[in-house]
């Protein structure tokens, strides 16, 4: 399973809901565009947990994050290597998400084909040296310290978001588009303005928590 595109917005070509069903598990491909023009880290990051908690939704059990790469792609509109210390940020917001593990696409680069230029844990060329086998090298050492925590058994949670693909289709087919401003940026996406709401409703209830703290 995989998300819509590089932005992280939910796929819509057809219900993942109905699909999770008749499947055992769930795990999806990874490939959020981090360093894009249009989004900060911190707007990326915040629509990649979303989709994650999406996924571990779908069966209320946690999931695999099948595919990433620890350094760039091949197939964004810019393919740019992940900033020092990105990839293991995102491997552990996978973690902490619920996924079981952080498995990579590719292993070993390809000497040919189509993804020849794609990124690989393993280079051809000095393989030990490369910043992205030294990046996948600390998340591992990563998951061995927090191996505790990937076996963490799914929580019932006490709010929920709804999603429904049946609404999302409906907003789609009306071609509903809406713009807001907000510190200069403007939001097109009806899937930005909802993650912003909620992203400043922890912020809120994070701030009142502080507040109320007795020491």
């Amino acid at each position: 399973m995989m998300a819509g595109n590089p932005l992280m917005n939910p796929f819509a070509g057809f219900d993942y809901q109905k699909v999770a069903r008749h499947l055992d598990f769930i795990s999806w491909d990874s490939y959020p565009a981090w360093g894009n023009d249009s989004q900060s880290t911190e707007e990326l990051g915040r629509n990649v947990g979303l989709i994650h908690d999406f996924f571990r939704s779908l069966k209320h059990q946690n999931f695999l994050v099948m595919e990433n790469t620890p350094s760039r792609v091949n197939w964004h509109n810019f393919d740019r290597a992940k900033r020092p210390g990105t990839h293991e940020l995102a491997s552990l917001q996978d973690v902490a998400h619920g996924s079981q593990g952080v498995l990579y696409f590719q292993l070993r680069a390809s000497r040919g084909s189509s993804e020849m230029f794609h990124g690989a844990a393993i280079e051809q060329r000095h393989p030990e040296k490369t910043r992205a086998f030294k990046d996948v090298t600390k998340v591992g050492k990563d998951l061995e310290k927090i191996s505790p925590i990937v076996a963490t058994n799914y929580a019932k949670a006490k709010v929920a978001i709804v999603f429904s693909y049946d609404s999302y289709w409906h907003c789609k087919m009306q071609k509903v588009i809406v713009r807001i401003k907000r510190s200069g940026k403007q939001f097109k996406s009806i899937i930005d303005i909802f993650m912003t709401m909620i992203f400043q409703l922890i912020l809120l209830v994070l701030k009142m928590s502080f507040h109320n703290r007795t020491y």
